[in-house]
């Protein structure tokens, strides 16, 4: 008994702690079992309240009406069974909270051949649809919403046809009973008796006299020939439009009765989902078909050589302008089109859709080239302004930038540093009388430099310029042009330029006789090159 007791617990967790509510449980009705079934909620929101025939109905649609009835019919005998041995698994509260769902599984068995082929199909549509109508965990608000406006009827429509498939696909060879009945030789005619899917009717095949007899030998030989468009509702059952038997080439088809024979389709607001953009829409499943050939119409387009050869042409348009934005002198890190343009085949639907898609391709081709090229015109442009100072004029500009960045950087940095030192040596030449006030051998002591400093921000422009002097000689130390600028301070300061002729030839060069001179141990340095 503790096998039964854990049993029941079991099922009653898995049935009654994920209960989802459901709006609209009492929609339009279409079918005698609908009818039935919404009688029965109506019982429970009566007597259990409209939550419970929610939870009810919830319930019976998640885990299927069949499994529902009998989860509870078992639950229901395991409880009696463990009660009759003086046991108790579920507690007065729990055999209350199930009490409504006992209920309608005990009286949903009753109507349950009431259901027929439709029920199931709108069911399984529902099911399907509502998840993928619901909002989901990790989706944003605004991508939910452009999801339902963009995608609601082609999604609803899909499911529509995936459902009413897979319940054709359920039905064999051994569904179809036929029977080729005795041969009417004055009106020459078989008769033939058909039962499918609960339905029953018969046929007059023409046979001449003459092929009767071979025609009743082959008639075990002949095979159905289903497909998945041709079908219909009978009072709410599936049934063929036409029966096609067939052999070899030979083919014979078999029409049920057409007064009874209604079009597969379903009313969205009959399902009882919140959808605004599916209001008042209707499925039919003649469409379906249609869908079916466009979709291999899409397929044969994808595959032949045109479209394969509408992807050579837009290679071709790629290369073509490619080759022209190489050509552009001032394409100096050579920029081309990099990507892959290529036609959708989930776009094409026919030819004049693969045309359509050719040219939106060819045309945003040409809208990245003319980005591209315009592009590297504004660097080209905005280059000149930075730089082109430098240069005798643009084409000579124009010259070095289309040598490619590496040469024209080198060269951008050579004109840079020759530009520094032409400005640099005119400033020392051009203020030699300054030159001549500074005491170099005094620089680096520290009164000398504050008291260069106190007269400076005195507003004195003489120390003014002998400090910039000073500082400009220490700043440029590392620069190739410095012999030069040690050369104009050497000869226009009286006192370098006469210790300089007077001892000069004891030192390696100028250079080194200034660097000495200023060092503030002149004397020593002097003294011991002398010894040299």
């Amino acid at each position: 008994m503790k096998d039964k007791v854990s049993k029941i617990k079991t099922l009653f967790v898995l049935l009654f702690f994920a209960f989802a509510g459901f709006n609209n449980l009492f929609a339009q009705q279409q079918t005698e079992y609908e009818k039935k079934n919404a009688e029965l909620l109506s019982q429970i929101k009566i007597k259990w309240g409209a939550k419970v025939a929610e939870e009810v109905n919830a319930s019976a649609e998640r885990d299927g009406y069949k499994k529902f009835s009998q989860s509870f019919a078992e639950i229901s005998l395991l409880d009696a069974l463990e009660s009759a041995f003086g046991g108790a698994p579920l507690t007065p509260e729990q055999r209350k909270r199930i009490e409504p769902f006992v209920w309608y599984a005990k009286e949903w068995g009753k109507i349950q051949n009431l259901r027929r082929d439709f029920d199931n199909i709108k069911l399984s549509i529902k099911i399907d649809f509502q998840k993928w109508n619901q909002k989901g965990e990790f989706e944003k608000q605004s991508d939910f919403e452009e999801r339902q406006q963009n995608q609601s009827q082609k999604k609803f429509i899909e499911i529509c046809i995936e459902k009413i498939k897979a319940k054709i696909n359920e039905f064999g060879d051994y569904d179809l009973y036929r029977e080729l009945l005795t041969y009417e030789s004055e009106n020459e005619t078989f008769p033939i008796y058909f039962k499918f899917n609960g339905w029953k009717w018969s046929n007059e095949l023409k046979i001449p006299i003459s092929k009767a007899e071979d025609f009743k030998t082959e008639w075990n030989d002949l095979e159905w020939q289903k497909n998945e468009y041709d079908w219909c509702f009978f009072e709410n059952t599936l049934l063929p439009t036409t029966i096609t038997l067939q052999k070899s080439n030979t083919k014979y088809n078999f029409a049920p009765p057409a007064e009874k024979q209604q079009e597969i389709s379903f009313v969205f607001n009959d399902f009882g989902v919140e959808n605004k953009y599916l209001k008042d829409f209707v499925f039919k499943y003649s469409i379906a078909k249609e869908i079916a050939q466009q979709e291999e119409r899409q397929k044969q387009i994808r595959d032949s050589l045109e479209f394969a050869t509408y992807n050579e042409r837009l290679d071709s348009i790629v290369n073509n302008y490619n080759r022209k934005l190489l050509e552009i002198s001032y394409n100096i890190n050579k920029k081309t089109i990099t990507k892959s343009y290529r036609l959708d085949k989930n776009n094409i639907e026919d030819e004049l859709s693969l045309k359509r898609d050719f040219e939106e391709q060819s045309n945003s081709i040409k809208e990245e080239f003319e980005d591209l090229s315009n592009k590297l015109k504004r660097q080209y442009e905005t280059e000149y302004q930075i730089n082109g100072k430098l240069f005798a004029n643009k084409d000579e500009f124009g010259s070095f930038y289309a040598r490619g960045n590496d040469t024209y950087q080198i060269e951008i940095q050579r004109r840079k540093e020759e530009e520094e030192k032409t400005e640099k040596l005119n400033y020392l030449s051009s203020n030699a009388e300054f030159i001549q006030l500074i005491k170099f051998k005094d620089v680096k002591w520290p009164y000398y430099l504050q008291a260069i400093n106190q007269y400076a921000n005195a507003g004195y422009t003489n120390v003014i310029e002998m400090k910039r002097i000073i500082s400009l000689m220490d700043k440029i130390k590392e620069k190739p042009y410095y012999p030069q600028a040690v050369d104009i301070v050497v000869k226009n300061n009286e006192k370098l330029n006469k210790e300089y002729t007077k001892n000069g030839q004891y030192f390696r060069d100028k250079v080194e006789f200034y660097e000495s001179f200023i060092s503030g141990n002149y004397k020593d340095i002097l003294k011991a090159k002398k010894k040299k």
